[in-house]
C-alpha cells in the first residue's frame, strides 16, 4: 500500500517528508498498539485493520477495502488458464508471507476451504523484492489486490483469476491522537484523499 500511495501523497503536499518503513510484524497477531506507544519514531501504522486496531485504545479510520490476489510473471502457465483451482496452484512453488500475518493466514485459509493442503513455501519474505523474483521464475505469491492490479497495469506480473474472490481486510489507519501535530494531520488527510481516489 505504501507504493501506491507514497507517490501521489508527496505531490499533494509537496512540503512535507515522509519517511516510509515497511515492517511486516506491525501485522502479525500481536497488539497492534505497541508499535504506537513503544517506538516512538513511528507516527502512525498503515495496513490492514482487524479487532486489535479497535482495542488498542489508538485512533483508527477505514480507508478501503482489499483482496488478496495470487501473482505470477507474465506469461506464466496459472495466469494463462481459464478456470484456475487451488490444486493447481498447489503443485506449483510459492512465496509466501512469512506466517502468523494476517494476509498468510487468508491465503491459507483459501487452500483449506479448497480443500486443498497448503503447500510448503520456498521463500518466506514481505519484502518488494518479491516482483524481483517473480520476472523470470515459476513462482506464485500474493499481493493485495490493490497492489496486483497497479503492478499488472504496468506489465510487470500477471494476476492469476481465483474463484472465489479472496477476502483480505479493511485497510486503514491506527495512530496516537495523544501524539498528533501538524505534520501528522496533513499525512492523515492526504492518506484518505489518496484512498478515496484509487
Amino acid at each position: 500500500m505504501e507504493t501506491l500511495l507514497s507517490y501521489p501523497l508527496t505531490r499533494r503536499r509537496p512540503g512535507l517528508v515522509t519517511g516510509l518503513s515497511s515492517d511486516n510484524t506491525c501485522m502479525k497477531q500481536t497488539d497492534l498498539g505497541l508499535d504506537l506507544s513503544n517506538r516512538r519514531e513511528l507516527d502512525l501504522i498503515l495496513g490492514p485493520l482487524d479487532i486489535r486496531a479497535h482495542k488498542s485504545g489508538f485512533a483508527s479510520e477505514l480507508l478501503m477495502e482489499d483482496t488478496v490476489k495470487v501473482v505470477a510473471s507474465p506469461g506464466h502457465a496459472m495466469a494463462r488458464k481459464r478456470r484456475p483451482t487451488w490444486a493447481r496452484a498447489a503443485a506449483y512453488d510459492w512465496i509466501m508471507p512469512p506466517a502468523g500475518t494476517l494476509m498468510r493466514t487468508r491465503l491459507e485459509d483459501a487452500f483449506m476451504h479448497a480443500a486443498t493442503p497448503v503447500p510448503m513455501p520456498r521463500i518466506e519474505t514481505a519484502s518488494i523484492i518479491i516482483q524481483m523474483l517473480l520476472r523470470e521464475s515459476p513462482y506464485l505469491t500474493v499481493l493485495s489486490g490493490s497492489v496486483a492490479d497497479h503492478y499488472a497495469a504496468m506489465g510487470l506480473l500477471e494476476c492469476v483469476r481465483m474463484a472465489p474472490e479472496v477476502a483480505f481486510s479493511a485497510l486503514g489507519m491506527l495512530w496516537n491522537r495523544n501524539a498528533e501535530s501538524p505534520g501528522l494531520s496533513q499525512l492523515l488527510q492526504s492518506f484518505k484523499e489518496v484512498a478515496q481516489s484509487l
